[in-house]
């Protein structure tokens, strides 16, 4: 063996070792379970298949804290009034509560810049995580979020359909995955 398959044999361990953890896996997931009974790998894998469900389950679903950016002034005239009343109306539609306040959070922007167009939508939701100290951290993250951009063709409808959009997205995760977490 000369120096340069030892180097490469010493510097790609992690790599091999990683390769050998993918074919095990691929050999086990592509098995017909004969040889140790069948494996239900749904069940196995239900963190991964279903997160979003995990994150998007909260106590009090239908309380809703609704946070509306404010919208800067722009050539269309679209308002802050405006995304708002669309934002509420959307909710209560889906029998969401909209609420000021603060705890679990639906965040929307609408941005306009020229031809342009962003519209963000997050739910955010309280964390704790236990520090090795002993101490609890706790802090608000994001854990769904999606967005639009585009022209806007000088339609405020147009943007306002990119929103409906959005909500419409939102609302369907958000309402199953509580829907399953109560039993329902």
């Amino acid at each position: 063996m000369n120096e340069v398959a030892v180097v490469w044999a010493l510097e790609n361990t992690e790599m091999k070792r990683g390769l050998i953890a993918a074919v095990v896996t691929i050999l086990v997931c592509f098995s017909d379970g004969r040889a140790q009974g069948k494996t239900d790998w749904a069940a196995v894998f239900k963190d991964i298949l279903e997160p979003e469900a995990k994150q998007l389950a909260v106590d009090n679903a239908k309380n809703l804290c609704l946070v509306v950016a404010e919208v800067t002034k722009n050539d269309l005239g679209l308002q802050t009034g405006r995304v708002q009343t669309r934002t509420e109306l959307k909710l209560r539609s889906a029998g969401m509560i909209p609420k000021d306040g603060f705890g679990q959070c639906l965040f929307v922007k609408v941005e306009i810049v020229g031809a342009a167009f962003k519209a963000d939508i997050e739910f955010h939701r309280s964390a704790k995580w236990d520090l090795p100290d002993g101490t609890v951290w706790q802090q608000f993250v994001t854990v769904w979020s999606d967005r639009n951009f585009g022209t806007h063709g000088r339609d405020v409808n147009f943007i306002l359909g990119i929103l409906d959009t959005l909500l419409e997205e939102f609302l369907n995760s958000y309402l199953k995955a509580n829907l399953v977490s109560a039993g329902r």
